[in-house]
């Protein structure tokens, strides 16, 4: 069997293969297996995605992170009451002076208390208040990808294995992952050395993430963006040379999402105290939770659950920049109905709209965000294969979840 690379770059746009910022890659169009729009699902849970071949409602994934004691690294709810009011105390600083070496200051101290307690914790603590740690867990990173039965559908790696295709996960992505090759320029290396040696691995996964980490930092249409996308140009020009000119290989690239400029932010948490305060419901009765385009509320029984939608429901601001997921859009966007692990009451923010704070990046929101609703053309991804043997093949748009049918079929002609 040929040896395939399958390249995950993260947040590569579809219009970002121009002539002009890309021009190696766009040379490749026309002689390779090209679909110009990739459709992800709305959450965060692409590699599962790809993976899988299945949206949401048959893996039971959404976000990143659920609500799940269950699960929790952080089972000690001590160390947390602690680093708590830790927590609060450096953000009751931090609104009044919203010094970005402070929050840095913060997590800091938090990450490196957090260690002391919980050293063997995978999920990262990121900026979720430390009091809420214990009720939750990671969920398509929960269970190490390269094994099997790693989700609830069947991978890649449950097919391969059947068919003693073997398959190298050492320079792929996963959050909470511990790995040597901490940047692109050493997973990009380490493909390259691999491939070119004897081994037996058939199927390479390579994650690339200075698209996402440049996008979010300068923002999608800058100059400084530009720049970034034209260097990622040249290391897929140097991986293709490295690895055609001296073997016969098919190289996969796929853009999983796309990235929209921010241009507006609002306090959800702010919000919803607000709307708890009006209606004398106690804090301890719901849970929020601020993905950076999300706000999930899991509430303490049903009561609490209709009183809050009803106010929510004539909320101006939040009507305005986001809505609320009815039941119909769970079932119509193919995502799980879980309120126990996702929230009761999910609000999503229109495209260009981001929580601030969120439990990411605190105050300080990035320029460039994803995870909207997958109707706009700044939320697609793109892929595009080459091979000796690949079919010359241009489609406008494909979902993500096909990603896994086009490994399968076109790369290990299964």
């Amino acid at each position: 069997m040929k040896k395939n690379i399958v390249v995950l770059a993260d947040a590569l746009r579809h219009d970002y293969i121009n002539e002009f910022d890309t021009p190696f890659l766009n040379g490749l169009k026309g002689n390779s297996f090209y679909i110009e729009k990739i459709i992800p699902s709305l959450g965060f849970c692409e590699r599962a995605e790809i993976l899988t071949g299945k949206k949401g409602n048959k893996t039971g994934l959404f976000t990143a992170i659920e609500f799940n004691k269950k699960k929790s690294d952080y089972k000690n709810t001590i160390p947390l009451f602690f680093l708590n009011i830790l927590y609060k105390l450096f953000d009751f600083f931090l609104k009044i002076n919203r010094s970005y070496f402070l929050f840095r200051v913060k997590k800091k101290i938090i990450r490196v208390g957090l260690s002391l307690f919980y050293p063997n914790a995978k999920m990262s603590p990121y900026n979720i208040p430390p009091a809420m740690l214990n009720s939750l867990s990671l969920t398509e990173d929960y269970k190490d990808h390269s094994l099997p039965n790693a989700f609830s559908e069947e991978s890649l790696v449950d097919i391969c294995l059947k068919r003693n295709i073997n398959l190298n996960f050492d320079a792929f992505t996963a959050l909470g992952k511990k790995t040597k090759l901490i940047n692109d320029e050493m997973r990009i290396k380490y493909v390259i050395e691999h491939v070119q040696k004897e081994n037996n691995d058939d199927l390479y996964f390579l994650y690339i993430g200075v698209l996402d980490e440049k996008g979010h930092y300068f923002g999608p249409d800058s100059i400084d963006f530009k720049e970034a996308l034209k260097n990622f140009d040249t290391d897929m020009k140097s991986l293709f040379s490295d690895l055609k000119n001296k073997l016969d290989c098919n190289i996969l690239i796929v853009g999983d999402h796309g990235m929209s400029n921010v241009i507006e932010t609002l306090d959800f948490q702010s919000i919803i105290n607000g709307i708890l305060k009006k209606n004398m419901i106690q804090k301890e009765d719901i849970q929020i939770f601020c993905d950076s385009t999300m706000g999930r509320l899991r509430t303490k029984n049903k009561d609490v659950c209709k009183r809050l939608k009803d106010e929510l429901k004539n909320n101006q601001t939040l009507n305005e920049n986001g809505y609320f997921l009815s039941k119909e859009d769970l079932e119509k966007l193919n995502i799980p109905h879980r309120p126990e692990s996702y929230g009761d009451i999910i609000w999503i923010a229109n495209n260009g709209v981001m929580i601030n704070p969120d439990y990411f990046h605190g105050f300080f929101p990035p320029k460039g965000m994803h995870g909207y609703l997958p109707n706009q053309d700044n939320t697609y991804g793109t892929l595009l294969l080459y091979g000796s043997e690949i079919r010359n093949i241009k489609s406008e748009f494909a979902e993500l979840t096909e990603v896994n049918s086009i490994i399968k079929t076109e790369m290990l002609g299964l």
